[in-house]
């Protein structure tokens, strides 16, 4: 096996360890001012729906969340999902701008992460209720330094039997919540 195999094998067992550290949450466990903040967003988009069609969510509705924010669209039901929005703070944890990506050509790279989200989407369109996890995030495990990030997905929909778009929020830091 040659040194570049080796290092690759070893990111994805650091990945899948950090994976397998993720935590679930309610929206009531959520830690971030900022996650709070965009949940409180939401409500007050919704108008008496079980949750908000995509048209509601604006920019300046958005205001000093957009740095944090994320619209994913939902394909085929949830068959996949592609980024269509992602602000400043997540490119700058992740150090790439995954905006026009979809999560199944995440999946193709090995990324744990994609299965991770994948199983979070997964869960905010069928039950159309919102996710939210906290975990770490493996940009930085070789140099001993973890993210920590704290996360919340929101369903958007025509209707309160569909869930077409995720409006999520993430904080990434470099301590413990």
């Amino acid at each position: 096996m040659s040194t570049h195999d080796t290092i690759l094998q070893d990111i994805k067992h650091d990945m899948e360890r950090l994976a397998a550290q993720d935590r679930f949450l309610s929206v009531d466990e959520i830690e971030s001012s900022i996650l709070k903040d965009g949940v409180a967003y939401w409500q007050s988009i919704r108008q008496g729906r079980k949750f908000p069609p995509r048209s509601a969510v604006t920019p300046r509705g958005l205001g000093h969340l957009l740095r944090n924010t994320m619209l994913i669209g939902v394909i085929g039901g949830g068959t996949d999902y592609k980024f269509r929005i992602v602000g400043d703070a997540p490119v700058a944890a992740l150090g790439r701008n995954f905006q026009g990506v979809c999560l199944s050509e995440m999946d193709e790279t090995g990324n744990m992460r994609g299965i991770t989200c994948r199983q979070l989407y997964s869960g905010v369109v069928k039950s159309g209720e919102p996710k939210a996890i906290r975990g770490c995030m493996a940009s930085n495990i070789r140099l001993h330094f973890p993210i920590q990030c704290e996360g919340v997905f929101l369903p958007l929909g025509p209707n309160d039997a569909t869930v077409d778009f995720i409006l999520g929020f993430s904080v990434c830091v470099s301590h413990k919540f």
